[in-house]
C-alpha cells in the first residue's frame, strides 16, 4: 500500500511538471516574459498615475468646494468638540483602512489654530483629514480604471508579439525556451509544495498517507524536499 501511495505522489509530481511545461511551451517564452513584465508595468504605472491624478483632480475640482463646505458647517460650532469627535471617529477606523485612504488627523496643528477662527480650522481639517481621505478614494477609483486600461493594452501587445513569434522560423525556438521556463516554474512550484509539507509535518505531524517518510521515499518529491537553496552558493 505504501508503495502505491509513493507512486501516486511521484505521478502527481510528473503530471505537474508536464502540464506546466506544455502550458508555457504553448504560450511561448517571449510572450510569457512580456505578459509578466507588462502586468508589472501596468500595476506600478496605474499606482503612480492614480496617485498623481488624484491630486490634480482634487486640487482643481474639489478642494475649493470642500473648504467652503467645512466653513459653512463649522459656523457656530464648538471647535474643541468638533476636533474631539473627529479624533474619536478616526480611532474607530481600522488602522489598515486609514493608512490606505491616507486619513489622519494632526491634533497639535488643529489645536494651534483653534484660537485663530473657524476658517483656519477648516483649512487645517481640509489638509489633514478631509483632503487626504477624498484623494485616497479618488486614487482607488483611478487605479481601478487605469489598471484595466493598461491591462487591455498589454493584452493587445501580447497578442501581437505572440503572432510574430508564431512564424515558422521563430516558433520552434520560442516554444523550446518556453518549455524550459515551464520546467523551471514547475520546479519552483514543487519546491514550494514541499515547504508546505514541512510546515504541515512540523505543526500538525505526520498522517497515514502524508508523512515525511513517504515523501522521502518518493523519487521526485524527495529531491525537492531535501533541496537547500543556500547550497547553490556554497
Amino acid at each position: 500500500m505504501d508503495k502505491l501511495v509513493i507512486l501516486a505522489y511521484d505521478l502527481v509530481a510528473v503530471l505537474v511538471i508536464l502540464l506546466t511545461i506544455a502550458q508555457n511551451s504553448q504560450r511561448g517564452f517571449v510572450t510569457g516574459i512580456f505578459k509578466f513584465l507588462g502586468r508589472l508595468v501596468a500595476f506600478f504605472g496605474a499606482a503612480f498615475l492614480s496617485k498623481q491624478g488624484a491630486v490634480i483632480v482634487y486640487d482643481h475640482f474639489l478642494k475649493t468646494e470642500v473648504t467652503a463646505f467645512l466653513n459653512r458647517n463649522l459656523q457656530g460650532g464648538q471647535l474643541a468638540d468638533i476636533v474631539t469627535q473627529l479624533e474619536a471617529g478616526l480611532e474607530q477606523l481600522p488602522r489598515l483602512s486609514a493608512n490606505v485612504l491616507g486619513i489622519g488627523i494632526d491634533a497639535d496643528v488643529i489645536s494651534q489654530v483653534i484660537a485663530s477662527g473657524t476658517s483656519s480650522l477648516a483649512s487645517a481639517l481640509e489638509q489633514s483629514v478631509i483632503g487626504p481621505a477624498v484623494r485616497g478614494c479618488i486614487s482607488v477609483v483611478l487605479f481601478t480604471v487605469l489598471f484595466a486600461i493598461l491591462g487591455g493594452v498589454v493584452r493587445m501587445l501580447t497578442s501581437a508579439i505572440h503572432f510574430v513569434f508564431r512564424s515558422p522560423i521563430l516558433s520552434p525556438i520560442d516554444r523550446f525556451l518556453g518549455g524550459i521556463m515551464g520546467f523551471l516554474q514547475a520546479s519552483i512550484n514543487l519546491y514550494l509544495v514541499c515547504i508546505v509539507f514541512k510546515l504541515l509535518f512540523y505543526f500538525v505531524g505526520g498522517m497515514k498517507y502524508c508523512n515525511q517518510g513517504i515523501i522521502l521515499n518518493t523519487l521526485i518529491l524527495s529531491k525537492f524536499y531535501l533541496f537547500d537553496p543556500l547550497s547553490l552558493f556554497a
